[in-house]
């Protein structure tokens, strides 16, 4: 097996179980409250789906990784660093100007505080000052946050690739003990354990878990494709009963601790059922619009409760949701990611095509 299909083999499974976390998000958002009132609902399948918001670091970890493995080594070539920049914009900022739009009508007001978030820059401020900066898209702070690690990657990409195997594991470590300690992994609030933490911008606190996933990215890769004790399904397993129990102080660290389990046990069982699973076109397809579908499940849910008189319409809303973000990836997101990358970031080296980057677009 060639580096290329190496990278192939490795984020072909990270494709599908996005579409999973990004699904279980959306769930979370527009119908967790209704399922947990349900007389029928079990217990840990509704705690899961309210504590859903706990696991959303699993997004920051899996996206360190997937760039690690994508672009270890690789940023050294000439014009690679521009090549970078112009993939990013091109991956997120279509998809995200559309869901901006699409919620202008509900929140839009005419301010300079509306600005920053064309930016991707609105949810830079720090927890305890927010400096009344707009999101009209909630789902959107995300975005904000991963385009902060964007810039930082360039520079992080070196010192992992240069850092000892020990070294790896030490600082995986020190991420997961700074969790625990701190909880920087619990959903956004104004209220932080420790005062310092206020004074931190939001992307910096989070930063933590997406240079986890980086520094996991580079023990895989020096590692290579072999068993872990644990299998993936495992892992999955007691990740929901984690999430299934009542409220408890670490439940957002451990979720994303087992999440990240998850990740390692995909890439290293290629023939365990869940990989199998993962690696079909099913998933593949929704894995690749997953992205969109985070982006619009806000506005389709608010369009259809301003038609509806504020009910909800749970049972009409997912197919929408699923039907626009496939309509999406394939009408907008696909095209302007090719038209962008085709006539900015073609200057000098080309961009690698073929098996990686057919997986990796779909991916990273």
């Amino acid at each position: 097996m060639n580096d290329r299909e190496a990278r192939t083999a490795v984020l072909r499974p990270l494709v599908g179980i996005r579409f999973i976390a990004v699904a279980a998000t959306v769930f979370h958002h527009s119908g967790s409250t209704w399922f947990s009132a349900q007389p029928w609902a079990p217990k840990i399948l509704a705690n899961s789906a309210l504590h859903a918001q706990m696991a959303l670091g699993f997004f920051f970890v899996l996206s360190g990784f997937i760039l690690q493995t994508l672009y270890r080594g690789r940023l050294s070539e000439p014009g690679a660093w521009r090549r970078y920049g112009v993939s990013r914009v091109a991956r997120i900022y279509p998809v995200y100007l559309i869901g901006v739009l699409l919620m202008a009508p509900a929140y839009a007001v005419a301010a300079w505080s509306a600005l920053p978030q064309f930016a991707l820059i609105q949810c830079w401020a720090t927890l305890g000052n927010t400096w009344g900066w707009q999101n009209w898209n909630p789902p959107a702070w995300m975005l904000s946050v991963e385009f902060f690690f964007y810039l930082c990657f360039p520079l992080l990409c070196g010192l992992v690739e240069r850092a000892p195997r020990y070294l790896l594991f030490a600082g995986v470590a020190l991420v997961a003990v700074f969790a625990i300690v701190t909880g920087s992994v619990d959903p956004p609030t104004e209220v932080q354990r420790f005062a310092w933490m206020n004074y931190l911008p939001l992307p910096v606190l989070r930063l933590p878990e997406f240079f986890a996933g980086m520094l996991l990215a580079e023990w895989q890769a020096l590692r290579g494709v072999r068993a872990l004790p644990i299998p993936p399904e495992l892992s999955l397993l007691v990740f929901v009963l984690v999430l299934g129990q009542d409220s408890f102080g670490l439940q957002a660290a451990c979720a994303v601790i087992l999440a990240t389990l998850v990740i390692l046990g995909l890439v290293n069982a290629p023939r365990a059922p869940f990989t199998r699973l993962m690696n079909t076109r099913g998933f593949m397809l929704l894995g690749a619009a997953s992205y969109a579908l985070y982006i619009i499940h806000e506005p389709v849910n608010f369009a259809l409760r301003a038609i509806a008189g504020g009910r909800s319409l749970l049972m009409l809303q997912y197919p929408i949701d699923l039907a626009l973000s496939i309509a999406i990836l394939f009408l907008v997101e696909t095209p302007a990611r090719k038209w962008i990358n085709a006539r900015f970031a073609t200057i000098g080296k080309k961009r690698p095509d073929g098996a990686v980057a057919a997986v990796a677009e779909a991916a990273a």
